[in-house]
């Protein structure tokens, strides 16, 4: 059987540390083409990866006979890239968010749809060990409460977008679809936020409390999920504590492979890349397609309105 062509757009950290590392070790599969925006970058990554393509653009990625891509540039290149493969047949790995605007990930679906081309997002928490310890516990019904928080040092732009949307999906995944929220954010420069809290209430009755923090000591992402008689702590990536009245049981991820666990293990980015590429074999719809990627991305829009930051529709002028 033929072997599965894949090309890379954005060669940058994620890629290089997350992504390339996987591809390559997956059978069945070849990289053939690189792109990124730093030829040197682009031409040092092929001869490590043994990869005979460097593509310019987007048409010249299409036209070295590619079945799939992983679009993993920065988040302002995915929308005009990912619907120009996905409208050329082919299917597109991207890492979140889609997009910038609510209006470019409604086109990049829509293209997928009308194609047949499979899109799918980068939630790799819901492929997380951890992640689905806790999803587990939680099998057969909701959480009452849920506390989510990720604190980074250093605010970016739209500090929000890329530092709650994980903790969001994984709320949905829990929980289903959002009824109520109430936001509230702090900032100097409204695209440049350095702190957004939200309480949100789900139709599973759920309520849920999310934390983005951008001016703190030390990255952290910690989830508390509350129900059904347990207590389930996650810090991810590395553990998840269960404890059901006088039992505790802690799930840690360093003894994985006799001890030899790797961060795309733990974190969740080998089994999603994995799920993707059976996905594209298969035809079959990806856990986080381009429609339930996008739902996440409306609840956001939803906390950023209530939190008085600017919406997904704006860019700044």
């Amino acid at each position: 059987m033929a072997k599965l062509k894949i090309g890379v757009i954005g060669l940058g950290n994620i890629a290089q540390n997350a992504y390339l590392p996987v591809l390559a070790s997956i059978e069945g599969v070849e990289l053939i083409t690189f792109m990124t925006r730093t030829l040197f970058r682009a031409q040092q990554m092929a001869t490590r990866y043994n990869v005979s393509n460097i593509a310019g653009n987007v048409d010249e990625m299409i036209k070295s006979g590619i079945d799939c891509a992983f679009v993993l540039s920065p988040k302002e290149y995915h929308s005009q890239v990912v619907t120009s493969l996905l409208q050329s047949g082919i299917d597109v790995f991207c890492e979140k968010p889609l997009a910038m605007t609510l209006f470019e990930a409604e086109r990049m679906v829509e293209a997928s749809i009308k194609t047949g081309s499979i899109l799918m997002a980068g939630f790799n928490r819901r492929f997380s060990p951890v992640y689905k310890y806790a999803k587990e516990t939680f099998e057969n019904c909701y959480p009452d409460y849920i506390f989510g928080e990720k604190n980074r040092p250093d605010t970016e732009y739209r500090a929000t977008m890329e530092n709650a949307i994980h903790l969001l999906d994984v709320f949905r995944w829990f929980c289903g679809e959002c009824s109520n929220v109430e936001a509230y954010s702090r900032f100097e420069n409204e695209y440049y936020e350095t702190l957004t809290a939200a309480q949100l209430i789900f139709k599973s009755d759920t309520i849920a409390h999310m934390g983005a923090h951008r001016r703190c000591g030390q990255w952290i992402e910690h989830m508390e999920f509350y129900g059904n008689n347990k207590n389930v702590i996650v810090d991810y990536p590395d553990c998840v504590k269960i404890i059901e009245n006088t039992k505790e049981t802690c799930y840690s991820m360093t003894p994985l492979s006799l001890g030899w666990a790797e961060n795309a293990d733990k974190m969740g980015y080998r089994a999603e890349a994995e799920h993707f590429i059976l996905c594209v074999k298969s035809r079959k719809k990806p856990l986080t397609c381009g429609e339930d990627a996008y739902r996440t991305h409306e609840l956001l829009d939803v906390i950023l309105r209530k939190a008085g930051l600017p919406d997904l529709s704006k860019l700044p002028d």
